[in-house]
């Protein structure tokens, strides 16, 4: 027998349980049928799928956001600007025959130009903004529940401990 033994958590990494969880570990504990094969594999299963379950619907949600093109809006922006300013820059027969009425509508189109593409950014990232909000949202609701199947899980664990130290008590 003692090559089979099982080591028992220690008490002192024990999660410390409310009155209903030791009400459910003593219910957990009492479901442990070792004639029962088919039962043994299966303890504890219900509590892993609905873990595994929430965790896949909630990054599965994450997963097929689209984040769109926001690099290549700002890309456009600073391509923009630039291309602003190397026409401003220019000297010789440009800088000539370009009045300075015709400069200053020039200079009004070029800042509507990149306003309007400056907008588009902020519009694209407000989007952004809200999926992300969304997103922490559902990852803190994933970690409080992974949290409390943990602790099923534990319930079901210590419960096979205790069965386990019941067991070698009464061979003994």
């Amino acid at each position: 027998m003692e090559n089979n033994v099982v080591p028992v958590m220690d008490s002192d990494k024990r999660l410390e349980l409310t009155p209903e969880e030791e009400k459910k570990v003593v219910d957990y504990k009492s479901q442990i049928d070792l004639s029962n094969k088919s039962g043994l594999i299966q303890y504890g299963a219900a509590s892993q799928n609905k873990m595994v379950s929430f965790s896949e619907t909630v990054l599965t949600q994450v997963r097929n956001k689209d984040m769109g093109g926001v690099g290549e809006l700002l890309s456009g922006l600073l391509a923009d600007l630039k291309s602003f300013d190397k026409s401003m820059n220019k000297g010789g027969l440009f800088a000539i025959f370009m009045s300075l009425k015709k400069k200053l509508i020039y200079l009004k189109n070029q800042y509507t130009k990149a306003e309007t593409n400056v907008m588009k950014v902020e519009r694209q990232m407000e989007k952004h903004y809200q999926t992300l909000l969304k997103d922490i949202h559902l990852f803190d609701k994933l970690y409080e529940q992974n949290e409390q199947y943990f602790r099923e899980l534990s319930l079901y664990i210590y419960a096979g401990e205790e069965k386990i130290e019941e067991l070698r008590i009464k061979e003994l």
